[in-house]
């Protein structure tokens, strides 16, 4: 006995729709996704300022946490002060590279710290930048 369907043929493009919805959902899901993750490791708030800095693409980010032992990162990458001094006189020796650095500190960092890197910035030749939040109108 030959069992027959009851669908019409000329409806099977319908049966692809399911899968096109669910692999939109995941391209979604992962072009909108990628944005939510923290990008130097380090969960920080950065103080607010009225005034705007304009962009430094292809510029290096110091990320300093708060804390009594703040954590220092090189673009991302966790460093000491002796290196921290070491990445910077190469990143400035470096032809093509921006003469700036973004330092991107909590705002309840030690200020001794902030200071203390953006001297070694300083002495490497760099123009070091603070990085802040805008602030929200009221």
């Amino acid at each position: 006995m030959k069992l027959e369907g009851t669908l019409d043929r000329r409806g099977r493009f319908l049966h692809f729709a399911p899968v096109i919805d669910a692999l939109m959902l995941l391209l979604i899901f992962f072009l909108l996704g990628s944005g939510f993750v923290l990008p130097s490791g380090v969960a920080i708030t950065v103080p607010e300022s009225s005034t705007f800095l304009a962009p430094a693409p292809g510029a290096p980010v110091i990320t300093i946490s708060a804390g009594e032992q703040p954590t220092i990162l090189f673009n991302q990458e966790k460093v000491t002060a002796p290196m921290l001094e070491m990445r910077l006189k190469a990143w400035a020796s470096s032809a093509g590279n921006t003469r700036r650095v973004m330092i991107k500190a909590d705002r309840l960092a030690p200020y001794g710290v902030v200071s203390d890197v953006a001297d070694q910035a300083q002495q490497a030749g760099l123009e070091p930048n603070l990085v802040h939040m805008p602030r929200r109108l009221p």
